[in-house]
């Protein structure tokens, strides 16, 4: 079973996968850290048969640099805010499900989000809401 893990804060990232790792052994982990490198994986994402994604919603396009690819009209308009619940949907056309987590609450949601049926876990102290939501999934 492989889990995939879309999160721009890489110890928070590192974290999770630890979590998932020893809380789940048959499970292997993945990370994408930007909206970009989600992009440019999604053809290798859709391959490997991931049982479900970890989504960060706040997700930055990509790392700072001088020669960075620019964002695209969506990532522009839309802002990082809502980076990853564009990962998300690019996964469920996929046919692949997902776990939205983030530090907002589902009220601060963009409007055009409202009413979706989406798995969401607010951030917290503890991992365990996250934790208790994959099992559900790789069980």
């Amino acid at each position: 079973m492989k889990v995939l893990i879309i999160e721009d804060d890489s110890i928070q990232a590192a974290r999770l996968e630890d979590l998932i790792r020893s809380r789940f052994s048959a499970v292997s982990v993945d990370r994408v850290a930007t909206e970009l490198e989600f992009r440019k994986r999604l053809p290798q994402i859709q391959e490997r048969y991931y049982k479900v994604a970890l989504v960060d919603m706040m997700l930055r396009w990509t790392d700072p640099s001088p020669d960075m690819e620019p964002p695209d009209r969506d990532a522009i308009e839309q802002g990082f805010f809502v980076g990853g619940l564009r990962c998300r949907k690019a996964l469920l056309e996929k046919g692949i499900p997902s776990i939205v987590f983030t530090v907002l609450n589902q009220e601060n949601l963009p409007p055009e989000y409202r009413g979706q049926e989406i798995d969401f876990v607010q951030k917290g102290p503890s991992y365990e809401p996250i934790l208790q939501k994959l099992k559900g999934y790789l069980s």
